[in-house]
């Protein structure tokens, strides 16, 4: 499946009413989102608890993650279902989440980034009771080819860069609706602790930056400016 065809499935996006009561917020990033589920009280619920089954029915069916697009592809279907196994199975075990600089200067008490355990409890937290999420909808849309970064030293799997503007909404039953628009780099990388049901390498999201939404490489103009190239 090539990458276009994955953010298909992940880019549907689904007009949502706002919850019952609950108050639109919108947010700068997606970091922001996480930070907010994060704070919630520790301990209502035991970290790890939300979602964990692996084949629960009514779940989509995941892909394989033998591309780095088909992690994508699950990081996705994941946070919509939302299920909490398949979405830290896409995250290597050093993962490490950096938030956006504006979020930084604006809360200079945050930490610059957290890792796989952070993301875990926060996590844990959304897609469990606490966070009375009732829907989330998110879009991926693709702006620029995937960049290739060689392994060092030389000779192992290179990693690869993907690059996307978000749309994130998550609906509850709590005091707030969340909306987030941004964009996100993200880093995967092979996983060393597995491989595919035909022996292929798996892949794994090493690292992810909010960043600005990114300008795309397409060039927006008139349908007639595009027939004037062919004639």
């Amino acid at each position: 499946m090539t990458l276009r065809a994955v953010l298909a499935v992940c880019a549907v996006c689904v007009p949502l009413v706002g919850s019952s009561g609950a108050q639109v917020r919108h947010i700068p990033s997606w970091g922001f989102v996480k930070h907010a589920f994060a704070e919630m009280q520790a301990g209502q619920v035991e970290a790890g608890t939300a979602c964990m089954d692996e084949g629960a029915t009514g779940r989509p069916t995941y892909p394989a993650r033998t591309t780095p697009q088909q992690a994508i592809e699950k990081l996705c279907l994941a946070y919509e279902a939302p299920n909490l196994f398949h979405y830290m199975d896409c995250l290597s075990d050093t993962f490490r989440f950096w938030l956006h600089p504006e979020d930084l200067y604006s809360h200079p008490e945050w930490p610059a980034s957290w890792v796989y355990g952070n993301e875990l409890a926060l996590h844990s937290n959304m897609f469990g009771p606490i966070g009375q999420v009732n829907s989330i909808s998110l879009c991926l849309v693709e702006v620029r080819a995937p960049q290739e970064i060689a392994s060092q030293p030389p000779g192992g799997p290179s990693s690869w860069l993907l690059a996307y503007n978000y749309s994130l909404r998550i609906d509850t039953d709590g005091v707030w609706d969340y909306i987030a628009e941004g964009g996100a780099q993200l880093k995967l990388s092979v996983d060393p602790t597995g491989t595919g049901p035909g022996g292929e390498p798996l892949w794994e999201v090493a690292s992810w930056s909010d960043v600005e939404s990114i300008q795309s490489a397409v060039e927006e103009t008139s349908w007639g400016a595009i027939k004037s190239l062919y004639r």
